[in-house]
C-alpha cells in the first residue's frame, strides 16, 4: 500500500466514523420515540415487531449517511466536486436529518435522556 492510499484509507475511515456517529444519534432518537409511541416502558420485554422496528430505526440512518458520504466522496475523488462542496452537502444533509428527528438543540437531547 502506498503512502497516498494509506492517507486516503485513513481519511475515508475518519469520515465514515463521523457520519456513523451522527447516524447513531439520529437513529437513537428515532428508536426512542418509536418505543415511546408504542408505550414500551423501561425494563419491559420487547415484542418481535417492536424490536425489529427499533433496530431498523436505530441502524438505518447510519447506513444511509455512510452511503451518501461514499457517493459524494467518489465524486470528490473523481474531481467532479470540491472538498468544500462535499462538506457543505454532508453538513446540510445531517442538519436536515437531525431537524426531521426533532433534534434542534442539546437541551432537547438531555431532556429526552431523563
Amino acid at each position: 500500500m502506498t503512502d497516498e492510499e494509506s492517507k486516503k484509507s485513513k481519511k475515508d475511515f475518519t469520515d465514515g466514523l463521523l457520519w456513523t456517529l451522527v447516524g447513531l444519534l439520529i437513529g437513537g432518537v428515532l428508536a426512542f420515540k418509536a418505543l415511546s409511541a408504542m408505550n414500551v416502558g423501561e425494563g419491559e420485554q420487547l415484542s418481535q415487531p417492536a424490536y425489529l422496528i427499533s433496530l431498523v430505526l436505530f441502524v438505518g440512518p447510519c447506513f444511509a449517511l455512510a452511503m451518501i458520504a461514499g457517493h459524494l466522496r467518489d465524486g470528490m475523488d473523481a474531481g467532479k466536486t470540491t472538498k468544500g462542496a462535499y462538506w457543505k452537502k454532508m453538513v446540510g444533509i445531517s442538519i436536515a436529518a437531525l431537524t426531521l428527528a426533532s433534534i434542534t438543540n442539546i437541551g432537547g437531547l438531555v431532556s429526552m435522556a431523563k
